[in-house]
């Protein structure tokens, strides 16, 4: 097998095998082509120097023709390798960039979650402020007119507000009418006195008149 055969079984190897990314192709056989190179130039100069009137060996100028021949082939094989090289970089910084982004948005997501969160849990409703019936009262009332009482904590709260709000409607209305009743009493209490007093003014004109009466009689007497 001539060296150039040698190189060429070389590079038929390399290209059965998958190549491993970041990995320049072919580069076991530049390594061997330069050496096979390197010796065809001593074994040429050496002839050269030994027999100068002798033309150089017809098969050293074919070896080294293949072997340039096939580092030709292997330049433009590594120029398409790294154009796939520099596409698959970029593909693979875009991809990087996107998973970035989405990242990020993710932990902005995060952030205004967490704040509303914090919101929610840090506000503070009307209900928080009105007086309404003690649990262990609302529960025995409940119990008592056979009303169920709600397990969950919202709806426990939410049935507890509806019943102050029912019974505040109720205590006003009871208010109204008791305010309604108070007004007919003094209006009647004023209509009665109204009348004690003409009557009071009646009896008065009766003694004065009973009176001029005793004092005519007495006079005629």
């Amino acid at each position: 097998m001539t060296q150039s055969d040698q190189v060429q079984v070389t590079m038929n190897d390399q290209d059965q095998t998958q190549r491993r990314p970041h990995e320049l192709p072919h580069l076991d056989t530049l390594t061997l082509i330069s050496s096979e190179l390197a010796s065809i130039a001593n074994d040429v100069l050496n002839s050269k120097l030994n027999h100068p009137e002798l033309n150089p060996d017809h098969d050293y100028l074919a070896t080294a023709t293949s072997l340039f021949a096939t580092l030709k082939s292997i330049n433009r094989s590594s120029s398409s390798a790294v154009g796939d090289c520099k596409i698959k970089t970029n593909q693979a910084r875009s991809e990087l960039d996107s998973i970035h982004l989405g990242l990020q948005n993710l932990v902005y997501e995060r952030r205004h979650l967490e704040r509303e969160i914090k919101k929610c849990r840090e506000f503070e409703s009307e209900y928080q402020n009105i007086a309404i019936h003690p649990l262990d009262e609302f529960v025995s009332l409940m119990e008592a007119s056979g009303t169920p009482v709600p397990s969950d904590p919202h709806e426990l709260m939410l049935a507890r507000l509806k019943y102050e709000l029912a019974e505040r409607k109720r205590f006003e209305g009871e208010k109204k009418e008791l305010l309604q009743r108070k007004l007919k009493l003094s209006k009647d209490n004023d209509e009665k006195k109204a009348k004690l007093d003409e009557l009071e003014k009646q009896l008065d004109q009766f003694v004065i008149s009973t009176k001029e009466i005793q004092a005519k009689m007495a006079a005629q007497a």
